[in-house]
């Protein structure tokens, strides 16, 4: 897939690859190639600044972003590999498998990117544990695909385009090991990555707008929609089933910032999915036709071998956008700056938070579990009615129940029963209640509902933290 400057094609048909376009080709991918290497150790070197800080490392703590800066890597060996199969005549061969072997390397890390994406927001899948299994699976791959050309001698000087390529001048013996070790597997990547992104972003289209079970009567019980009962997390935010991954996902999904993210995030396989796909056709179109023979092939010819060489601009530059960097590197200014204390405190929360939760919406959605609404059994709609007011918006809430939440809500009721008790014990013991006035009778109204509001507070603040860390567990798989 590269050109060498000290070897002149062998005379054929065509007179498109004359000397000088072929130096003028070399030139040009091997500064392309030059550039994307710059690019991408910029890029893992502003990477490293952000990870030498402890407080900044944590915005670098998402999944996606590790396969990305795994397939920057790859790009740079790939780029060094470019470079010595194109400008060093010894290393032809030993360039053309590094370009092979790293090219698959790259593609496959962006797949699992892709594949990564669905599995936690469509599947929810826990895939902290898979990173290994997506590094492991990605060589050993790529091992099996780029070695048995490389044994049975199929790289070297290409006599029918004068190129480093495929030593065979037969063409179905070309297009065999052309298809089998390299074609196929890009098409294969292409494929399952362009059904990976396209699940993942209509997924995310279908929850862009909250369903229709989510919206009440008025605007709070439309905002209680998105708190429903949470699933409890172990001590270290980890959900303990994967109804609780679910429902951070569902979540997530409807926050518009997130969503944003998520999109920014699949540029990366929708733009290896272009440039392989252009660079498959090409592959397809010059080894048919056995050579350059009009101008549309050369022209075709030169923009393949732009991208073959440059192909690491567009992750590099793409890199530069990613949330992760940019959040990292806010927080980074703000350690290192005069007012930093204060920056680094609004970055922390937002990298870390798994976003802001409304407290307003978390105690609503508490009170419908507890059952503070007209008409239950047990006569607390009275209750709730002295403490919030006739004709409230807590009136017209109502509790949707679900498997999960039914103990928590027991639970609760549980609670408030001990309240009222405790309460009417302490009426008898001060005064009997015959002589209980209207404004003591206010008195200790307000007494128990300072103490129910002390129990929905612990809860909402418990809610919270079980919330953000189902959610942060969500962002660091994604």
């Amino acid at each position: 897939v590269a050109m060498s400057t000290t070897r002149t094609p062998i005379s054929t048909p065509t007179s498109f690859l004359t000397p000088h376009r072929v130096l003028a080709m070399n030139n040009m991918s091997a500064i392309l190639a030059g550039v994307s290497l710059l690019l991408c150790l910029i890029v893992l070197g502003i990477v490293g600044l952000i990870y030498s800080n402890r407080e900044s490392r944590k915005s670098l703590d998402r999944l996606s972003f590790r396969l990305l800066m795994y397939a920057l890597l790859s790009n740079c060996v790939y780029s060094i590999g470019y470079i010595i199969c194109v400008k060093v005549n010894p290393g032809v061969i030993a360039g053309v498998w590094l370009i092979q072997f790293w090219l698959g390397i790259t593609n496959y890390f962006i797949l699992c990117i892709a594949l990564n994406l669905q599995l936690v927001l469509v599947h929810s899948v826990n895939v902290l544990a898979l990173e290994k299994y997506y590094i492991i699976g990605t060589f050993a791959l790529n091992l099996a695909i780029t070695l048995p050309p490389l044994i049975k001698g199929k790289f070297g000087w290409d006599h029918v385009i004068g190129v480093c390529w495929l030593t065979s001048t037969n063409k179905r013996d070309r297009l065999i090991w052309q298809i089998s070790t390299q074609l196929f597997w890009i098409l294969l990547a292409v494929a399952i990555t362009g059904v990976s992104a396209a699940i993942t972003l209509t997924y995310l289209y279908k929850h862009k707008f909250p369903g229709k079970g989510a919206l009440g009567s008025s605007s709070a019980a439309s905002t209680s929609g998105r708190f429903r009962s949470i699933p409890m997390l172990d001590t270290r935010g980890h959900p303990l089933r994967r109804n609780a991954t679910r429902l951070a996902s569902k979540n997530l999904s409807n926050d518009k910032s997130f969503r944003s993210v998520v999109f920014r995030i699949s540029i990366y396989p929708i733009v290896m999915i272009i440039l392989n796909f252009f660079i498959t056709v090409a592959d397809l179109r010059i080894s048919t036709a056995e050579g350059i023979y009009t101008q549309y092939d050369y022209n075709l010819y030169v923009v393949y071998y732009a991208f073959y060489g440059g192909r690491g601009i567009f992750y590099a530059l793409m890199a530069f956008i990613d949330p992760c960097i940019s959040r990292g590197l806010n927080v980074w200014r703000g350690q290192h700056s005069p007012s930093g204390l204060e920056q680094e405190e609004d970055a922390l929360q937002y990298s870390l938070g798994g976003g802001i939760i409304s407290v307003q919406a978390e105690i609503i959605r508490f009170v419908e579990e507890i059952g503070l609404f007209p008409g239950s059994d047990n006569g607390r709609g009275q209750g709730t009615r002295a403490r919030n007011g006739s004709g409230s918006t807590m009136d017209s809430l109502r509790y949707e129940e679900s498997n999960e939440g039914g103990g928590e809500r027991e639970r609760a009721m549980e609670r408030e029963r001990g309240i009222e008790v405790e309460r009417g014990r302490g009426r008898e013991r001060e005064r009997g209640p015959e002589n209980v006035g209207v404004e003591e009778r206010g008195t200790w109204e307000s007494h128990g509902s300072g103490q129910l509001q002390l129990e929905i507070q612990r809860s909402v603040q418990e809610r919270m933290e079980m919330m953000q860390a189902a959610e942060a567990h969500v962002k660091r798989q994604i």
